[in-house]
């Protein structure tokens, strides 16, 4: 199997930047308190998966720098995500992540408090039979991306968010 790249999503939880979305019912400091944990448990668990089995984990951070993002998640690797829509960004990060080397990218989103190892066993394993994976999620949308090789059409004309 070739090394696989675990690229997790997120943003520095900052009170008013972070999850914004779940202000109106946990007000600022609740939906960033709500970010960090969720961050926290699938930077652990990718972590955990990295080191079991040779892979390395990248986090993709957005809203604060590198030393901001280590600061909070410890020894991490960290990467910004830069300008631009989602599809935008996650096309950057991994084209970036394949011309440092990946043979596989997984990249999924700090906000998936249900993100298991076995998760990312499957998909790593999925990804030796075909160039893409997804993990779908209940909402129609997907927790889950994996690549063998970059596929920047994948990310473009793509309402995000809906």
């Amino acid at each position: 199997m070739s090394r696989t790249t675990i690229v997790v999503f997120t943003r520095l939880p900052r009170p008013g930047e972070a999850k914004t979305r779940m202000i109106p019912v946990l007000g600022a400091e609740g939906a960033a308190r709500l970010q960090e944990r969720m961050t926290g448990q699938v930077v652990a668990r990718a972590w955990s998966h990295a080191v079991a089995t040779g892979g390395r984990l990248v986090v993709a951070a957005t809203g604060g720098s590198s030393r901001e993002m280590r600061s909070w998640l410890g020894p991490v690797e960290v990467v910004p995500q830069g300008d631009g829509d989602l599809g935008e960004r996650l096309s950057r990060v991994i084209e970036g992540e394949f011309r440092r080397g990946a043979g596989k990218i997984i990249v999924v989103g700090a906000d998936c408090p249900l993100l298991r190892e076995g998760h990312l066993a499957d998909a790593e394993a999925a990804l030796e039979q075909g160039d893409l994976v997804f993990g779908p999620a209940l909402d129609g949308g997907y927790y889950l991306v994996g690549l063998n090789r970059p596929l920047r059409s994948l990310f473009e004309h793509v309402a995000w968010g809906t």
